[in-house]
């Protein structure tokens, strides 16, 4: 097996058509630079992944691709801060783990559970949308947002100006 099938098998999996479907690829002449945005659009599909052979084509991918996996717990700043209606925050996980990513207020209180799950390995982004957990807008102000696994404890704060 090689790259013109594995493209070939990841174009075609799951997919339930009643006509034939091809992505050619020429023979021994395989440019990654061709293929690169095919890869990259498979990887979407199966970079989280965990287990079977949707996990085998993540690494597989990886590696092709040169995405590295982080080393370490990473929290980074959220995007835009200070933020009017939503802001970005992305994380780094360098070993699978249950996540926790946590919205506080300044007096410590609970304001949002963004991500509460198991996440393999990887770099993943959430966007907030300034609500509490119930849906209501949350009032301007300094927020605390909080990221733990059991290897990590990273706490970071954002300004929301409504």
């Amino acid at each position: 097996m090689d790259i013109r099938d594995f493209l070939a098998i990841c174009l075609n999996w799951g997919s339930i058509h009643s006509g034939t479907f091809t992505y050619s690829v020429p023979s021994n002449d395989f440019d990654m630079d061709t293929h690169r945005s095919v890869l990259e659009i498979i990887y979407d599909e199966v970079k989280n992944s965990n287990s079977g052979p949707q996990y085998e084509i993540r690494l597989y991918l990886e590696k092709l691709l040169n995405i590295s996996v982080p080393d370490r717990f990473i929290l980074k700043q959220n995007y835009p801060n200070p933020f009017n209606s939503s802001t970005s925050i992305e994380y780094q996980i360098y070993e699978k783990a249950i996540v926790n990513l946590t919205v506080f207020n300044l007096l410590g209180q609970k304001v949002k559970t963004l991500v509460n799950a198991e996440k393999s390995e990887g770099i993943y982004r959430i966007e907030w949308d300034g609500r509490d957990d119930y849906g209501h807008d949350v009032a301007s102000g300094i927020y605390l947002y909080r990221l733990e696994s059991p290897s990590a404890d990273i706490t970071r704060k954002m300004v929301l100006i409504r």
